[in-house]
Protein backbone atom coordinates (compact mmCIF):
# COMPACT_ATOMS: atom_id res chain seq x y z
CA UNK A 1 0.00 0.00 0.00
CA UNK A 2 2.75 2.46 0.94
CA UNK A 3 4.58 1.79 -2.32
CA UNK A 4 1.41 2.47 -4.32
CA UNK A 5 0.88 5.73 -2.46
CA UNK A 6 4.49 6.78 -3.06
CA UNK A 7 4.28 5.83 -6.74
CA UNK A 8 1.11 7.93 -7.09
CA UNK A 9 2.83 10.88 -5.41
CA UNK A 10 5.84 10.59 -7.74
CA UNK A 11 3.54 10.42 -10.77
CA UNK A 12 1.73 13.57 -9.63
CA UNK A 13 5.02 15.37 -9.04
CA UNK A 14 6.29 14.27 -12.45
CA UNK A 15 3.12 15.59 -14.13
CA UNK A 16 3.49 18.90 -12.30
CA UNK A 17 7.14 19.29 -13.28
CA UNK A 18 6.62 18.15 -16.86
CA UNK A 19 4.32 21.14 -17.38
CA UNK A 20 7.55 23.16 -17.54
CA UNK A 21 9.01 21.14 -20.42
CA UNK A 22 10.03 22.93 -23.60
CA UNK A 23 8.70 20.40 -26.12
CA UNK A 24 6.88 17.09 -26.28
CA UNK A 25 8.61 14.03 -24.86
CA UNK A 26 8.36 10.35 -25.65
CA UNK A 27 7.02 7.72 -23.28
CA UNK A 28 10.59 6.45 -22.86
CA UNK A 29 11.75 9.95 -21.80
CA UNK A 30 8.86 10.13 -19.32
CA UNK A 31 9.96 6.82 -17.79
CA UNK A 32 13.56 8.02 -17.67
CA UNK A 33 12.40 11.22 -15.95
CA UNK A 34 10.53 9.16 -13.33
CA UNK A 35 13.71 7.14 -12.80
CA UNK A 36 15.68 10.34 -12.15
CA UNK A 37 13.02 11.57 -9.70
CA UNK A 38 13.05 8.26 -7.84
CA UNK A 39 16.85 8.18 -7.67
CA UNK A 40 16.90 11.74 -6.37
CA UNK A 41 14.25 10.89 -3.78
CA UNK A 42 16.10 7.75 -2.65
CA UNK A 43 19.73 8.86 -2.79
CA UNK A 44 19.67 12.64 -2.71
CA UNK A 45 19.13 14.79 0.32
CA UNK A 46 15.75 16.44 0.95
CA UNK A 47 17.46 19.77 0.20
CA UNK A 48 18.54 18.48 -3.24
CA UNK A 49 14.99 17.31 -3.96
CA UNK A 50 13.56 20.72 -3.04
CA UNK A 51 16.27 22.51 -5.02
CA UNK A 52 15.51 20.33 -8.04
CA UNK A 53 11.86 21.39 -7.98
CA UNK A 54 12.92 25.06 -7.70
CA UNK A 55 15.34 24.63 -10.64
CA UNK A 56 12.60 23.26 -12.87
CA UNK A 57 10.00 25.82 -11.80
CA UNK A 58 12.40 28.74 -12.36
CA UNK A 59 12.89 27.66 -16.01
CA UNK A 60 16.57 28.51 -15.80
CA UNK A 61 15.98 32.20 -15.03
CA UNK A 62 17.59 32.08 -11.59
CA UNK A 63 20.99 30.56 -10.84
CA UNK A 64 20.21 27.60 -8.60
CA UNK A 65 22.43 25.40 -6.48
CA UNK A 66 23.76 22.05 -7.63
CA UNK A 67 21.26 19.21 -7.49
CA UNK A 68 23.28 16.06 -6.90
CA UNK A 69 22.72 12.37 -7.28
CA UNK A 70 25.16 9.57 -6.61
CA UNK A 71 27.27 8.96 -9.71
CA UNK A 72 27.44 5.47 -11.18
CA UNK A 73 30.66 4.22 -12.73
CA UNK A 74 29.62 5.42 -16.20
CA UNK A 75 27.40 8.33 -14.99
CA UNK A 76 24.34 6.66 -16.54
CA UNK A 77 20.99 5.49 -15.24
CA UNK A 78 19.09 2.62 -16.81
CA UNK A 79 15.49 1.89 -17.84
CA UNK A 80 14.67 -1.49 -19.39
CA UNK A 81 18.35 -2.28 -20.08
CA UNK A 82 18.81 1.01 -21.97
CA UNK A 83 21.21 3.51 -20.41
CA UNK A 84 20.80 7.27 -20.43
CA UNK A 85 22.59 10.29 -18.98
CA UNK A 86 20.33 12.02 -16.43
CA UNK A 87 21.87 15.49 -16.83
CA UNK A 88 21.45 15.32 -20.61
CA UNK A 89 17.84 14.10 -20.33
CA UNK A 90 16.90 17.00 -18.04
CA UNK A 91 18.60 19.58 -20.28
CA UNK A 92 16.78 18.14 -23.27
CA UNK A 93 13.37 18.16 -21.56
CA UNK A 94 13.56 21.49 -19.73
CA UNK A 95 16.09 23.74 -21.47
CA UNK A 96 17.45 22.79 -24.90
CA UNK A 97 15.29 20.22 -26.76
CA UNK A 98 17.56 20.09 -29.81
CA UNK A 99 20.85 19.86 -27.91
CA UNK A 100 23.24 17.01 -28.50
CA UNK A 101 24.95 15.26 -25.61
CA UNK A 102 28.29 16.56 -26.87
CA UNK A 103 27.00 20.16 -26.88
CA UNK A 104 26.74 20.19 -23.08
CA UNK A 105 29.51 21.82 -21.05
CA UNK A 106 29.92 22.08 -17.29
CA UNK A 107 29.14 25.43 -15.72
CA UNK A 108 32.41 26.71 -14.23
CA UNK A 109 30.74 27.35 -10.85
CA UNK A 110 29.49 23.77 -10.56
CA UNK A 111 31.82 21.49 -8.55
CA UNK A 112 29.85 18.35 -9.51
CA UNK A 113 29.77 18.57 -13.31
CA UNK A 114 30.19 15.43 -15.39
CA UNK A 115 33.80 16.21 -16.31
CA UNK A 116 34.82 16.69 -12.66
CA UNK A 117 34.59 12.94 -11.87
CA UNK A 118 33.29 13.50 -8.34
CA UNK A 119 31.29 10.86 -6.45
CA UNK A 120 28.19 13.00 -6.95
CA UNK A 121 26.81 14.24 -10.27
CA UNK A 122 24.97 17.53 -10.70
CA UNK A 123 21.73 17.12 -12.66
CA UNK A 124 20.59 20.74 -12.50
CA UNK A 125 19.42 21.50 -16.05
Amino acid sequence: MANDFLADQMDELAKKLLKYRISDITERERLEFLTVLNKLRRNGSPVDFGDFIKCIESSGVAHNKCVRIKRNVDSCLQVDQIKFYPHYLLCKIFRFPTANFFDLKDVSLCPFGISKREKLLCINP
